[in-house]
């Protein structure tokens, strides 16, 4: 496993980059990029809650994993301390994903992507985090 900027291991194969986290205007910003290889079903199986390796689907799923794992430790740059593992991002039909931390939704708002082995997440909070 590799052992990126203190979000975690990201699996066989994964790299992580640094991530930003911004302020402007009473809006708070995180953002993460990672650069993914193989990322193996023992490997992302301990990152993932069920129902985020339920909705993975058979359609490019290490690329939807590598861009679930950024979003999580996005949130968890906003809210210092938080594990990744408690934050859940969960897929919406047409709609931007869904973020729980601990079960409740914080009102985040998250944008994900992934292309060419990269994969990346923008999560925005108009809370001030901790």
């Amino acid at each position: 496993m590799t052992k990126t900027d203190g979000g975690g291991d990201l699996g066989a194969g994964a790299l992580g980059a640094p991530g930003a986290l911004g302020r402007a205007d009473g809006l708070t910003a995180a953002f993460e990029l990672l650069r993914y290889g193989r990322l193996t079903d023992e490997t992302v199986r301990p990152l993932l809650s069920r129902r985020e390796l339920a909705s993975l689907g058979a359609y490019r799923p290490a690329e939807r994993a590598a861009a679930i794992v950024a979003a999580k430790r996005a949130v968890a740059r906003l809210f210092a301390g938080l594990d990744p593992r408690d934050v859940e991002v969960l897929r919406r039909e047409h709609r931007a994903p869904r973020v729980l931390v601990l079960g409740a939704d914080p009102g985040l708002e998250v944008s994900l992507s992934h292309c060419d082995g990269l994969a990346a997440a923008a999560v925005l909070s108009a809370r001030r985090p901790n």
